[in-house]
């Protein structure tokens, strides 16, 4: 995951800045959301909470904060999981190979290239072993699929008008707790974040003794 601060990031700024620091801001920007692929458009959750009866000003939250956070996330999980299964996966194989290149028999000048290709073997997969323990890449995927989804399940609500947003009677109305339960969300996620993957095995073991 990012930091803290890019979890709770991320407002565009005004359309006339200027600059070459906020045009090289802004086009990053929109690098990042079209390589998140617009997750929440390919559903048609983008365009649906584009055509609901709202102000400007709300629209620009749902665009700017709610729908810019479900493609960040998402195209974040799709990252780390890729991280993830890359690492165990050079992880497996390599712990399987290294016996198996060991145990040849080779004489000669070979057996020099087995020993070197064996001790480079366990080095990777050690090193691999040692990248995802330390970057913790499958929790980040959990992390930010599990945040993904709880804010398209939050749109969809929303929506829909179900859940709990079914006491009111239209969206303009529902509009203030959908904010609140947006903004829960993803503070959810920095506190999870910063006690589950950020933290490191040490502290994580003293929080558990003050338990």
């Amino acid at each position: 995951m990012g930091s803290p601060h890019q979890l709770l990031r991320r407002t565009d700024g005004p359309a006339d800045s200027t600059g070459p620091v906020t045009w090289a801001l802004g086009a990053q920007a929109a690098r990042r959301r079209q390589s998140a692929g617009a997750a929440s458009g390919e559903d048609g959750l983008a365009e649906a909470m584009e055509a609901l009866p709202l102000t400007e000003v709300e629209r620009r939250y749902v665009r700017a904060r709610w729908l810019d956070q479900v493609n960040w996330m998402g195209a974040k999980a799709e990252s780390a999981q890729r991280l993830y299964y890359g690492l165990r996966l050079t992880t497996v194989v390599g712990a399987v190979a290294v016996p198996a290149v060991v145990s040849l028999n080779v004489g000669g000048d070979g057996s020099q290239v087995v020993r070197w290709l064996a001790f480079g073997l366990g080095l990777l997969v050690a090193v691999c072993a040692s990248i995802e323990e330390l970057y913790g890449f499958g929790e980040r995927w959990r992390g930010f699929r599990t945040g993904e989804e709880r804010l398209k399940a939050e749109g969809w609500s929303f929506y829909q008008l179900t859940g709990p947003y079914r006491r009111f009677r239209d969206h303009s109305s529902a509009y203030k707790a959908f904010v609140n339960r947006v903004e829960s969300v993803i503070r959810r996620d920095v506190e999870y974040f910063m006690t589950e993957v950020a933290a490191s095995p040490g502290d994580q073991e003293k929080a558990e003794d003050k338990e």
